[in-house]
């Protein structure tokens, strides 16, 4: 039976898939002995989305705030281009915001304040470096074990 993703994507150990969109899939990976990452691979070689990965790939590389995802790196693996960002460990907003509708409101009003603010000022730094993000929605905004927000997939920056 073929495995549901790859084994290795250039020198990362795949160890499960995170997530698929519509032109890539993110893997949890990890480099010999080094700590987890997230892999962002493109699904073919195709040079429209090679050019907006590649895109991505650079605006991820000038940003550098504690409420976007981190870039580690990047590299080609089967011919198609590859991304190593910072691995949150955490729950996406979506997911987030399903189990904080069951706290007092107190606390759904406090946490939903600093996850506004947080995003807010990860939007107005990438607004201030002139770029647009276009994709802000729960699925894309993480919380990782402090619950942090961290923006999220730049596929669709400007």
């Amino acid at each position: 039976m073929e495995s549901l993703w790859p084994d290795r994507i250039g020198p990362y150990k795949v160890e499960r898939r995170l997530g698929k969109g519509g032109m890539s899939a993110v893997y949890l990976c990890r480099a010999f002995r080094g700590p987890q990452v997230a892999v962002k691979w493109l699904d073919a070689n195709h040079l429209p989305w090679v050019r907006r990965f590649y895109r991505e790939s650079e605006i991820l590389k000038r940003v550098n705030h504690p409420n976007i995802v981190r870039y580690l790196g990047g590299g080609i693996s089967q011919q198609r281009p590859f991304i190593v960002m910072q691995y949150i460990e955490g729950l996406d907003l979506r997911v987030y915001t399903s189990k904080l509708h069951t706290r007092p409101s107190k606390e759904r009003y406090k946490r939903c304040k600093i996850i506004g603010k947080e995003i807010s000022m990860a939007l107005a730094h990438l607004h201030e470096l002139g770029i647009v993000h276009r994709d802000v929605k729960p699925s894309n905004i993480l919380l990782d074990r402090y619950e942090r927000a961290i923006l999220t997939d730049f596929g669709t920056i400007r």
